[in-house]
């Protein structure tokens, strides 16, 4: 290869190869940021979802103790939701347990302290008569429901902490905190 040759490969590969090499270091760049940010939004998303869940289970004491009636019909529908939580409850603990270990041990302290609460809120609730008038419908402070919202403020803050700039650490954070347990 003569010296003129080597000198129009270079020039070819500097006027063409770096432009390439940029153009695509760019789109793969891009594609992987897009593939975080999306990544990120399902995960702020099942969080939210498992918000969600505590909140529906503090709310179902209240579903019971303002029942219209006890006919099998009302109350097979009531067990449903109850079961139904108790198996969203189950789904979002596996997951939030998979997805964050500090985030998992507030939640599993959330959990505990909202099951103090609703359990014996769900027995008054199923002993009392089912109501018969609108004036029925006002519990007038009845029901778990300030300690328990306070505690998944805690969670949500937890939460928070998951989704700030060093958010990025969460995978050391993980390997960590199950290696001093």
């Amino acid at each position: 290869m003569s010296g003129a040759a080597v000198i129009t490969a270079w020039t070819f590969a500097n006027d063409i190869g770096v432009p390439v090499t940029v153009a695509l270091a760019t789109l793969v760049a891009t594609t992987l940021i897009r593939q975080q940010s999306e990544a990120r939004s399902r995960r702020r998303d099942r969080y939210a979802q498992a918000v969600a869940v505590l909140v529906a289970w503090v709310e179902y004491p209240y579903r019971i103790r303002r029942r219209t009636s006890d006919s099998p019909e009302g109350l097979s529908t009531l067990a449903t939701v109850g079961h139904d939580l108790q198996q969203e409850l189950a789904r979002s603990r596996a997951w939030v347990e998979a997805e964050d270990a500090v985030v998992a041990e507030v939640y599993r302290t959330v959990v505990a302290t909202l099951g103090a609460a609703i359990g014996p809120a769900c027995c008054e609730a199923w002993e009392s008569p089912p109501v018969a008038t609108a004036a029925g419908m006002n519990l007038k402070g009845w029901g778990p429901g300030a300690g328990c919202f306070a505690a998944i403020q805690g969670l949500e803050s937890a939460i928070a902490e998951r989704f700030r700039w060093w958010g990025f650490l969460a995978p050391l954070r993980r390997r960590r905190c199950r290696s001093s347990e």
